[in-house]
């Protein structure tokens, strides 16, 4: 279900639920061992896109796996000779997979003492002591803006941010390899309109 900020109540992404069952799911790769990077775009009002302003189109797998390039390519802006680190993380985590541009999601929880009677909730917050669940640690880590219910609380500010523009730039390059439909090219830089280390304003969580 992909992420537009000016869905509202009733469209069609919700199939006949209310919106206030669903949060948003983060762009990024997932890995082999369940992980995930998510990728927080700068905004141009020199915010990082944590909330929702960003729709999934303007965040595409081509554009953040772009950005990890570009990361490595001396001669892009914000290039990083320590970039290599992010190859080794992939590794270590069994290589990238199912990589995927910011969705809606909906998450039902279950309380074994009512299984009958889900819920939405934004984590799997079932207590780890039913089921045999095991210790957390052994549970997927999550960054906790991996899920997110900002852009639907605060539906206007979100949606007013991304039609003025806040979000209209791109960084693109001509991946070696096929991703999502796009050909594979050679690595050469189409397009670089924000440098990978722009420098960002820390927000409160409930801005936008």
């Amino acid at each position: 279900m992909n992420y537009d900020p000016c869905h509202k109540d009733g469209d069609d992404v919700f199939m006949g639920l209310p919106k206030a069952c669903f949060h948003i799911h983060q762009s990024g790769p997932h890995f082999a061992n369940g992980q995930m990077m998510p990728f927080y775009k700068p905004l141009k009002s020199g915010k990082l896109d944590f909330f929702g302003v960003c729709s999934a189109e303007e965040l595409s797998a081509q554009e953040y796996l772009s950005n990890l390039l570009l990361q490595k390519t001396p001669e892009a802006d914000g290039y990083d000779a320590d970039g290599q680190s992010l190859d080794e993380a992939a590794v270590a985590a069994g290589g990238m997979q199912l990589p995927h541009g910011r969705t809606w999601g909906l998450h039902l929880c279950l309380d074994f003492d009512d299984i009958y009677h889900p819920y939405p909730c934004m984590l799997g917050t079932t207590p780890q002591r039913w089921n045999g669940n095991g210790d957390l640690t052994v549970f997927m880590i999550l960054d906790p803006l991996s899920f997110v219910y900002n852009p639907v609380k605060y539906e206007d500010e979100v949606c007013a941010a991304h039609e003025a523009g806040d979000c209209d730039w791109y960084n693109y390059m001509s991946l070696p390899v096929s991703i999502s439909g796009v050909p594979a090219g050679d690595g050469s830089i189409t397009q670089q309109d924000y440098a990978i280390d722009s420098p960002t304003t820390w927000v409160d969580y409930s801005t936008v």
